[in-house]
């Protein structure tokens, strides 16, 4: 799976550096945390930012990555999408009580976006299924929210 998975950030991304850290290790809360501080490199401010996953490094390794590709999709759609590049987001949960992903930012009302494909959050619907979760995304009164609810299975993950 590792070396499908680096096919195809590969293909996606091209041979940078991103398709190798796309593929690389999820299992702290610092990746998380390096995602979003990318994203505020590049000009979105991430307030208020609330991370608290309890036992995370010990996660199976599909919700580690799929967290991950959470928190990719909601910043980059917040960089390109929002018209203040702000955005708020908490990620919050642990073994046996599942996570709670909640994003939210204002949006532009630029045509160009408001007909795009939306391949991002239909890839991100279904990761979450995948997992047994669901996606809810809301646009109104010029806020973007989107909240994902996936389980954590209350056993350790055995490799």
């Amino acid at each position: 799976m590792t070396d499908l998975r680096g096919i195809l950030t590969s293909i996606r991304y091209g041979s940078t550096g991103e398709a190798s850290s796309a593929v690389g290790s999820y299992g702290n809360q610092r990746d998380l945390v390096d995602v979003i501080e990318d994203a505020q490199a590049s000009g979105l401010t991430v307030s208020p930012c609330l991370i608290v996953l309890n036992s995370y490094q010990d996660a199976p390794s599909e919700l580690q990555q799929a967290l991950h590709r959470f928190t990719r999709e909601a910043l980059t759609n917040a960089l390109r999408h929002s018209n203040d590049q702000r955005m708020a987001l908490s990620i919050q949960g642990g073994p046996g009580e599942g996570v709670a992903f909640a994003a939210s930012n204002t949006y532009s009302d630029d045509q160009e976006y408001a007909d795009g494909a939306h391949q991002g959050l239909i890839g991100l619907d279904e990761r979450a299924r995948l997992l047994g979760g669901t996606i809810k995304t809301l646009r109104e009164n010029g806020t973007f929210k989107l909240s994902i609810s996936v389980p954590w299975p209350d056993e350790p993950a055995v490799e």
